[in-house]
């Protein structure tokens, strides 16, 4: 009888694991649908969309540890050395992320503030937006997944966490792997992520990060920055041939857009950056409580 009910409940927690895998792989590849035309890949909104793949995946990763009835204060030292372990680097991925922001959003006020005095000095130089270039806290080896670590679990359903945090480790690493890298300009950290991913059996991811990489070496950049560097290099070209007005206007309307657009993926990354905060907070009190 003990056998049977064993056998019942391992059935139990693999039908939870292959759920919380069918709802990851539906939201990847509605992401990777969502990307067809490349047009949209290296855009703000773009970003925005595949950093909400965190939340998503944030929250089948819960619904699992309540289908199978293992909440993060029962968890296992292997468990938990590893949440803290994935969470800590998603977290300086995030900064890395907020610091790229931070950096074009004052290249783009700096120039806002100069064709805003352009009026009084026509001559003022105007200087396109350059973006930092690398990316920071960022190394190629932190995306490769520690293998076998499942196998070293004491009970089924340690092994189910595990196995599904391993899937977690994958996105999130290559979300924001792929946002910073865009967000930075830096195309060898993108073309690095393929090999976090070679293993990951989902061919749309694949493809999605292949197409990012080519539009990358293909552009240059996200289309925004660009979009505004070009107003930049027009406005200067016009300048000597006399009027600019609507050059000028037509440049100040793409640098609006630009800061609005990053204050939207800015919000997003901290409200990410929150929710991972709170869980890590919430866990180290549940092992506080445990010692005490």
């Amino acid at each position: 009888m003990d056998n049977h009910h064993s056998h019942q409940q391992e059935e139990a927690f693999s039908a939870s694991l292959q759920a919380f895998e069918s709802e990851i792989l539906t939201c990847l590849n509605q992401f990777s649908l969502s990307s067809k035309s490349r047009s949209d890949i290296l855009t703000l909104t773009w970003i925005q969309q595949c950093l909400q793949l965190l939340p998503s995946m944030n929250k089948s990763f819960r619904k699992l540890i309540l289908d199978i009835n293992y909440p993060m204060n029962r968890w296992e030292a292997l468990s938990v050395d590893e949440y803290l372990r994935v969470t800590l680097k998603l977290l300086d991925l995030l900064n890395s992320i907020t610091s790229s922001v931070s950096h074009l959003g004052q290249a783009r006020m700096s120039l806002s503030h100069a064709l805003s005095l352009r009026g009084n000095s026509p001559s003022l130089e105007m200087k396109a937006i350059q973006p930092l270039g690398s990316i920071k806290n960022w190394e190629g080896e932190e995306n490769e997944v520690r293998t076998g670590e499942a196998e070293n679990c004491s009970s089924g359903k340690e092994r189910i966490v595990c196995q599904a945090m391993a899937v977690l480790k994958v996105i999130g690493f290559w979300v924001c792997g792929v946002v910073a890298s865009n967000l930075c300009g830096d195309t060898e950290s993108c073309l690095k992520l393929r090999n976090s991913i070679s293993g990951f059996p989902n061919s749309s991811l694949m493809s999605l990060h292949i197409c990012v990489c080519e539009e990358m070496m293909a552009k240059g950049g996200l289309f925004e920055v660009r979009e505004v560097n070009n107003g930049v290099a027009q406005l200067v070209s016009v300048t000597r041939g006399g009027s600019n007005i609507a050059v000028a206007k037509e440049l100040q309307r793409r640098v609006e857009k630009l800061g609005k657009l990053l204050e939207d993926v800015e919000e997003e990354v901290n409200r990410i950056f929150s929710e991972i905060m709170l869980e890590r907070n919430d866990l180290l009190a549940s092992l506080s409580q445990r010692i005490q």
